[in-house]
């Protein structure tokens, strides 16, 4: 059921950034995919990563099959790892006075977007490194 849900929802942020519409549906499928990866390991750092790593490997596969650059299918498949909750709940702790609650959560939310970030550095990297062996 998250798998639904998840795809519909970047489905629906691609028809909203314009994305064309023959990658849609793969981004959609990526997005959904990597969204289960985080949900396998509870929402940990280790989770965002994997998850960051696998949309942004399979939108590298994807670069030569679509002939597109990974950034399209990228930039939507990689908004179901975005901790919106923690980002919800920094904001909220903020409003509330609650600096300490506010400045625990938003840590464990930075961390969390940076290894998303670290993730698609890493994978672009390693597609960047083995693209220049191979010539």
């Amino acid at each position: 059921m998250n798998f639904l849900i998840c795809f519909a929802a970047t489905v629906f942020l691609a028809f909203m950034l314009k994305t064309p519409r023959r990658f849609i549906i793969y981004s959609g499928v990526v997005g959904a995919l990597g969204y289960l990866v985080l949900s396998f390991f509870d929402s940990s750092v280790y989770g965002f990563f994997l998850g960051g790593f696998l949309v942004a490997f399979i939108s590298e596969l994807l670069v030569k099959w679509l002939k597109t650059p990974s950034t399209v299918i990228l930039t939507v498949a990689v908004i179901p790892l975005v901790p919106g909750m923690g980002l919800y709940q920094t904001m909220s702790f903020l409003v509330n006075n609650e600096y300490y609650s506010a400045l625990l959560t938003g840590i464990g939310t930075m961390i969390s977007l940076g290894a998303v970030a670290l993730a698609i550095a890493v994978n672009i990297f390693i597609f960047h490194f083995a693209k220049i062996r191979r010539v």
